[in-house]
């Protein structure tokens, strides 16, 4: 038994793109999950120890220096967000479109760690000079928690890059297939023989506009002369013309319809 290769193929990928498109959201929903999860554990020790360093200085409430120290971390997260997302529409833009400030954030981000830092070298330093070493690891914590936004955010940005190139892929893959079963429409019109019909003006309007124009109206046996045009794109005028000169050719041979603008 002889097997067909290429609509094996084509059956294979026609029933593999829903199950990829299925997994790809997946993956979506869950770096996302992972990431907001992975930002926000890695601040937990920074939170303990800011809110014990702004309770001892500022004089405030337990319940009111964790609230305070949330609030930074909800501050910091969303100027690293807000930096992500300027850089990379500064990188698609067009040169019409205006850029969006970088700095301004990236200023803030840098105030947003300098101030968690700090707070948490007040509660650790005095510690671990006075003998207990073991302390300097929290000066880690901040610095843990700024390399791990930045890096879920960079990671959030890349899947994006992913999804957009893929879809871009797909986009221009399906472009070449519908240009190439044009051509091969194309090929099949000039090959086969004509019987009985008039023979057609010279086509001056290049790129083979003449043959689509036959091509589109055969497909579409009642498209007006305007929308023609516009499907080639060429003027509404150049459209009239071109159904004008084809109508005989295409009446005669019996595969359209005039059509009464």
């Amino acid at each position: 038994m002889q097997i067909n290769l290429t609509s094996l193929a084509s059956s294979v990928k026609a029933n593999v793109q829903p199950i990829d498109a299925l997994l790809g959201a997946g993956e979506a929903v869950a770096l996302a999950f992972t990431t907001r999860l992975a930002n926000w554990f890695s601040t937990i020790p920074t939170v303990m120890l800011t809110s014990r360093a702004i309770a001892d200085t500022f004089s405030l409430s337990p319940d009111l220096s964790v609230i305070t120290s949330i609030s930074l971390e909800i501050v910091g997260q969303s100027v690293v967000s807000v930096w992500f997302n300027a850089k990379a529409w500064n990188n698609g833009k067009r040169k019409s479109d205006p850029a969006l400030d970088e700095k301004l954030p990236l200023a803030l981000i840098a105030a947003y760690f300098a101030t968690d830092f700090a707070l948490v070298a007040i509660q650790v330093l005095p510690r671990a000079l006075a003998g207990n070493t073991s302390n300097f690891v929290g000066l880690a914590f901040p610095v843990m928690g700024m390399v791990t936004l930045l890096a879920t955010n960079c990671r959030v940005k890349l899947f994006q890059v992913e999804q957009e190139v893929a879809v871009s892929d797909a986009e221009r893959v399906a472009q070449k297939a519908a240009l190439a079963a044009l051509a091969a429409q194309k090929a099949a019109l000039e090959a086969e023989p004509m019987r009985h019909e008039p023979e057609l003006a010279h086509d001056d309007t290049g790129n083979g506009t003449l043959a689509l124009a036959r091509i589109i109206m055969e497909k579409q046996p009642t498209i007006s002369g305007s929308e023609l045009g516009r499907q080639l794109g060429k003027s509404e005028r150049m459209g009239r013309k071109l159904k004008a000169e084809l109508m005989p050719v295409i009446s005669g041979n019996g595969r359209g319809v005039e059509v009464v603008e």
